[in-house]
């Protein structure tokens, strides 16, 4: 492992999105959240890639100009954070850690009635339109509750991407049949330019610490992407992390002991 202290963040204007600021009260919301929750690491945002972290601290400090900053230290994978340089390096990066941020903007009541599942609709704003996403929110009311998500990723390198994730009570199971039809209807309205996205599918259990991640590559076939979709119940509720692969199946990348 190599000890690693980076900023994460700053409040100083950048242009990403139109223009954007983070508060000191965004800053310290970040911070208590990196502090108590389960820090997710990834290479490039990519599931697939995750890199394996512990020991975080995090802190705020006031830089010369006035400006706040974010900062992380942490134990890193020395074999992933390699990686990472070299990726970091031959973008021409500034170096620092990117990260998401989600703002929820739109939410709508369960047509169903229940609330043991709940959906939360996420698109990145630089590639997916607020009535885009609101499309496909309104297609998943049918399973429960569901909120609307603009992503904010913050990285070198843009990226379409999509993330469904389905909250569950403890013991709660996702809807059968329907349940795949209804999600394609949601991610055919997120399509930009008429490309499909890079699809994270999570599934989150309270109480039982059980989860699940399905990730479907960039601009493969709708109709791939569709049979992708019928098939992810299958590992819906096997914890871990998964790919769809180029011969149309789901494998394995990441057990859920290491999630």
């Amino acid at each position: 492992m190599k000890r690693i202290r980076m900023p994460l963040a700053t409040t100083e204007h950048i242009q990403s999105y139109g223009g954007f600021q983070l508060s000191l009260e965004d800053l310290e919301s970040m911070r208590q959240a990196l502090m108590t929750q389960t820090v997710q690491t990834r290479l490039s945002h990519d599931a697939r890639r995750p890199l394996h972290v512990e020991n975080v601290e995090a802190e705020i400090e006031r830089r010369a100009d006035g400006e706040y900053a974010l900062w992380l230290e942490f134990d890193a994978d020395e074999e992933g954070w390699a990686e990472y340089e070299a990726e970091r390096d031959a973008q021409g990066a500034p170096g620092g850690l990117s990260f998401t941020l989600a703002e929820t903007f739109y939410e709508i009541e369960g047509r169903s009635g229940s609330t043991s599942v709940s959906v939360v609709v996420g698109g990145d704003a630089r590639h997916f339109t607020d009535e885009q996403i609101q499309a496909a929110a309104d297609a998943l009311a049918e399973v429960g509750p569901v909120k609307g998500d603009r992503l904010y990723q913050f990285e070198a390198v843009s990226t379409a991407l999509a993330v469904i994730q389905f909250f569950l009570q403890e013991g709660a199971q996702v809807p059968a049949n329907l349940f795949a039809s209804w999600l394609y209807d949601a991610l055919r309205r997120l399509r930009p330019g008429g490309g499909t996205p890079a699809v994270d599918l999570q599934l989150i259990e309270d109480g039982a610490g059980r989860r699940a991640t399905a990730h479907i590559p960039a601009q493969i076939d709708p109709e791939v992407a569709k049979r992708a979709i019928e098939a992810w119940e299958s590992v819906a509720n096997q914890p871990g992390t998964w790919e769809w692969t180029s011969d149309e199946n789901w494998r394995m990348i990441r057990g859920g002991e290491d999630e």
